[in-house]
């Protein structure tokens, strides 16, 4: 018994100096991103400052609170309100004119940008290649100003402009995932291209976009319009239309998608993809779980082999949706599906143990869960016992312990 208690301590001890160790390496990456995004910043707010120093200076103006704006670090109002009260009409072309541009285009107001447009702003400036750009098109669509969308169109916008950067959207896309039923027509109109790319990073086609944000009527223009119901999810977090609709819980939409033919077990993308089955298993949306299982989906797919790749079962004990595991489980799910072999890889009952679902938990272990399967060979791997551990969750170390439960690594 002691040699046994001896024994137990030693592989805890093992456990916390191994958690110990990874926490000590993500505070100090964590530190790392902190200081790098501090200097992004600064840099963005150097630049802010300039552009609003530089249309002070050329207005003429001594107006104090245009200097405070200029200088203070503090939230303040956007710089492109300054252009209602400057002659910028004899200022050559420039990117600062055309950040403008952009940015009174996403904030609605017309006669700002008509003023930009009189003073030569370049209306196809590029969008941002960071997280969200937009040009000036796909801010206003993105925002639902019609006007705007006229304006610029009839300043020659480009209405195929490519989505870039992390969220890019062209402006199709962007309208298309608001839900603005009124300028997806208006851009259709104008001929844009309804199966315009998706970004790599978390992209969408304007299919995806609509599904994804469950916009039903919007949607059905698409597909009256050709819009390919199975284009792939693309590399990062990336969606099918189905996919997204699952994802969301949309059980109207994932009902329109496969009456159109959507390929019910398209692959996940290789970065935190996941099928339709899985995706509405993550969510624990138990209708569209349930409508997806009659469409054949494939209950054993793959997890995806990137960042937290998950079939269906996983997905839901992760989530500790009981009512969705016990429907996976009764359509045959194999609850020692092995963990992705990539980051944070999970079975079943791991993912259950680490997010303390008791109930899970013990519904897997009646399944005949494998108490002692090994941790993913990836990054960041756990056992059942080792995640539990490492969260705290002591009645359920305790229920794996009188499972036979005893690797800690």
């Amino acid at each position: 018994m002691a040699e046994e208690l001896v024994n137990e301590l030693e592989l805890q001890s093992i456990a916390k100096s191994k958690a110990a160790e990874e926490t000590t390496d993500i505070k100090e990456k964590l530190a790392l991103a902190e200081s790098q995004l501090a200097a992004a910043q600064k840099e963005l707010e150097d630049e802010d400052h300039e552009l609003v120093e530089g249309i002070s200076t050329e207005s003429g103006t001594k107006d104090p609170s245009s200097a405070h704006l200029a200088h203070d670090p503090e939230p303040r109002e956007p710089a492109w309100q300054l252009f209602e009260t400057t002659d910028l009409t004899h200022r050559p072309d420039s990117p600062r004119r055309a950040m403008a541009l952009q940015a009174a285009a996403e904030g609605g107001h017309l006669d700002v940008v008509q003023r930009l447009l009189d003073a030569k702003a370049d209306v196809n400036a590029a969008a941002a290649t960071g997280i969200q750009g937009r040009t000036a098109l796909q801010a206003a669509a993105g925002r639902g100003h019609l006007d705007i969308v006229q304006r610029l169109l009839d300043a020659k916008a480009d209405v195929n402009a490519a989505a870039t950067g992390i969220q890019g959207r062209t402006a199709l896309q962007a309208a298309a995932g608001r839900g603005h039923l009124d300028i997806v027509q208006r851009l259709l109109d104008a001929k844009a291209d309804v199966n315009a790319a998706a970004a790599y990073h978390e992209g969408r086609t304007a299919l995806q976009a609509a599904a994804e944000g469950g916009h039903l009527n919007v949607v059905q223009r698409l597909l009256d319009t050709k819009a390919d119901v199975n284009a792939a999810a693309t590399g990062i977090q990336g969606r099918t239309a189905l996919q997204a609709a699952a994802g969301r819980g949309h059980l109207d939409i994932v009902q329109r998608l496969l009456d159109a033919k959507a390929d019910v077990n398209s692959a996940a993308a290789y970065h935190e993809g996941r099928t339709a089955l899985q995706a509405a298993a993550v969510g624990g949306h138990l209708d569209v779980v349930q409508r997806l299982l009659d469409a054949k989906a494939d209950v054993n797919a793959a997890a995806a082999t990137g960042f937290q790749g998950r079939t269906a079962l996983q997905a839901a004990a992760e989530g500790g949706h009981l009512d969705v595991v016990q429907r996976l489980l009764d359509a045959k799910a194999d609850v020692n599906a092995a963990a992705a072999t990539g980051i944070q890889g999970r079975t079943a009952l791991q993912a259950a143990a680490e997010g303390g679902h008791l109930d899970v938990v013990q519904r897997l272990l009646d399944a005949k869960a494998d108490v002692n399967a090994a941790a993913a060979t990836g990054i960041q791997g756990r056992t059942a016992l080792q995640a539990a551990a490492e969260g705290g969750h002591l009645q359920i170390e305790a229920l794996l312990r009188s499972h036979g439960a005893t690797k800690l690594t």
